[in-house]
């Protein structure tokens, strides 16, 4: 079985900054380091979808201009079907500003929706006429839209993967439906649940809260340097990690979920997904020129360092 895994999210030209110290009022920094790059929640998930070997299509919105097009292309290059990538004349395509201050370790992100406020449920649900095996997405689409779209999956028998990121207020998780696998990252976890997971305690009583609140087969805790914590409503593992430290890119945040998506749709198993997400992390973290591996080089990438992880082939 192969796979066809839907994204829902938004998508954007990236803009990464480096500067020693940022201005203060009226002052200018001159700096050489930036780069611009296609991003967005969305958009990383279904290259990551794509390279891990699915078929990944994308439903988000761009706008009709030059970054439009190279955002497509950029998907299309990268084999992903783009027949629900709706064009919007009227708004221009995001835009996503990371800025890293190196004097004092801190990120900023500033970001402009554009074309992604034109997201409408016509638009997604002539999207499921590709007929998806799963769908993926991320709560960085607005909340109303996220609660249709997991009532309209499970109208339609598709297992939702949610990666409850970023991390918002106020939400009501218990009116989304049909979730396969819940993820969360420490951030969301305290967030929605109160609970710091820096235990083993912690975080099986997060995940028993969040159960609590919103239904899913699995609920998968993002842990950064101490892997996933995985529970399934009666037990619980943790898998992972290889010696990973807890500065990931701000890009590679944004697919291991969706790496993990990928191997369990195709292996229905979720510690051998999170074991493959967890080796992703570490390639990502070593190998800064391949932030979104693809299948064959991260099955190379475990025998090179003799993780005894069977990647399934598709």
């Amino acid at each position: 079985m192969k796979g066809r895994i839907l994204t829902i999210g938004n998508s954007y030209i990236e803009m990464h900054m480096q500067t020693a110290r940022l201005p203060i009022a009226n002052q200018t920094v001159v700096e050489d380091d930036y780069e611009l790059r296609p991003g967005g929640k969305g958009g990383n998930a279904a290259v990551a979808i794509a390279r891990m070997g699915l078929e990944s299509v994308f439903c988000t919105c761009v706008g009709q201009d030059n970054d439009g097009n190279r955002l497509r292309n950029f998907y299309n290059f990268n084999s992903i079907n783009t027949t629900s990538v709706y064009v919007d004349p009227a708004h221009p395509t995001g835009l996503s500003v990371y800025l890293y201050e190196k004097q004092y370790d801190s990120r900023r992100r500033i970001i402009y929706p554009g074309a992604n406020k034109s997201f409408s449920m016509s638009q997604i649900e002539a999207a499921l006429a590709t007929y998806p095996d799963a769908i993926f997405m991320t709560l960085e689409i607005p909340f109303p839209l996220a609660i249709a779209i997991t009532t309209l999956a499970k109208s339609h028998s598709i297992p939702v993967f949610l990666d409850a990121s970023p991390a918002q207020l106020g939400v009501q998780l218990g009116q989304l439906e049909n979730i396969e696998i819940f993820f969360a990252s420490k951030q969301e976890v305290y967030v929605h649940t109160g609970v710091n997971p820096t235990s083993l305690e912690n975080c099986l009583k997060a995940c028993i809260t969040l159960g609590q609140t919103v239904k899913a087969k699995y609920y998968v805790l993002r842990l950064g340097e101490s892997g996933f914590f995985v529970y399934d409503g009666k037990f619980h593992n943790v898998l992972g990690p290889y010696n990973l430290d807890n500065t990931p890119s701000p890009t590679f945040v944004d697919v291991e979920s969706a790496v993990v998506s990928s191997e369990y749709l195709i292996t229905q198993d979720i510690r051998r997904a999170c074991l493959v997400g967890s080796a992703a992390s570490k390639m990502a973290k070593e190998k800064h020129d391949v932030k979104i591996p693809t299948r064959e080089q991260l099955r190379e990438f475990c025998t090179e360092n003799e993780y005894d992880i069977r990647i399934a082939r598709v």
